[in-house]
């Protein structure tokens, strides 16, 4: 027996030193910020078609409300863009759809594709007690488009499907009263899981209508040199001495001509915001190893690809603070 037992403690032992060894791994916090998803440089003012305004008499009383939520709910979240100001539909309601644009510059028309309501019903055993549980679960099916004003194109379109559920308890005691009044506010519950499921599409619209700021923590690269100011370098890295590293790896590098040292400078550059800087860098690199004949490391060529998709995105961040 005490063998299997110390060979089961050094795996665990094994185990616990990769553990610690990859959470103490450096890293450096690189902030990037993107463009909303839908292009509206040209844009400034924007505003929400109330679906109710649609085929009204079509709509029976639930489909009207869901008209009405779906409404609600665009025009709150359109009204967080921090690029594009917000323009009450109201002042479009008795005005020729081809003269929109002189009142707004985009607008945004929605559908309700489809509204369904489904109930599962599950028995879990806890004991010696049977316990049924019904699980309701609204689902949402709606297309909603950015268009232009001017010419009525379609900017982007979007076919958003939502879900939220609520899960109830069939298994208490429930007085007849309680049975009527729950058949009296079935619809009324279902209608609140339906603006659950409506509301949901409220992330996706910031990123629409948003720059978003995202942060990545990148994994500094350890050299299998020997070279003990690599530790030294990554130590200054540890205390976010960002300016004495690049000094430390720019040596390292023109002494050396290591990948590692390279590749950390690029990561610190893009910590300290100068992703351009890192993409020059990553470049020359790729160029000096073309010129010897050998072929450039797949980290770097996958660095400069997303250093080149950076950078795009930070032209259109330009392009929308000239506007």
């Amino acid at each position: 027996m005490g063998v299997p037992l110390r060979k089961y403690f050094n795996y665990f032992l094994i185990l616990l030193t990769q553990i610690i060894l990859l959470s103490c791994a450096t890293r450096v916090e690189i902030r990037t910020v993107h463009p909303p998803l839908v292009d509206m440089r040209r844009m400034e003012t924007i505003t929400v078609i109330p679906l109710e305004w649609r085929d009204s008499g079509a709509f029976n009383l639930y489909a009207k409300l869901y008209a009405r939520d779906l409404t609600r709910i665009l025009i709150t979240n359109v009204r967080t863009s921090r690029i594009l100001q917000f323009v009450d539909p109201a002042i479009l309601r008795n005005i020729e759809r081809t003269m929109w644009w002189q009142f707004v510059d985009v607008y945004i028309e929605s559908e309700i594709i489809n509204v369904s309501i489904t109930r599962e019903v599950e028995e879990v055993k806890r004991g010696e007690r049977l316990r049924e549980y019904t699980t309701v679960t609204a689902t949402v099916n709606i297309i909603y488009r950015y268009v232009s004003a001017i010419d009525g194109k379609i900017i982007a379109s979007f076919n958003r499907t939502h879900q939220a559920s609520q899960k109830f308890d069939n298994s208490r005691r429930m007085t007849a009263i309680r049975v009527a009044a729950l058949l009296m506010t079935g619809q009324t519950s279902s209608r609140r899981l339906v603006i659950r499921a409506l509301q949901n599409i409220s992330s996706d619209i910031y990123n629409e209508i948003n720059s978003l700021t995202t942060t990545e923590r990148r994994r500094i690269l350890q050299s299998s040199s020997g070279e003990p100011r690599f530790r030294e370098a990554e130590r200054l890295v540890r205390q976010r001495r960002y300016n004495d590293a690049l000094i430390l790896y720019r040596r390292l590098s023109e002494e050396t001509g290591s990948i590692v040292a390279f590749y950390n400078m690029a990561l610190i550059l893009q910590a300290t915001g100068q992703f351009t800087e890192a993409l020059a860098l990553l470049e020359d690199v790729d160029e000096r190893i073309a010129e010897r004949g050998m072929e450039t490391p797949v980290l770097i060529i996958e660095e400069i690809e997303r250093l080149n998709s950076i950078i795009y995105r930070l032209i259109i961040l330009e392009d929308y603070e000239n506007i």
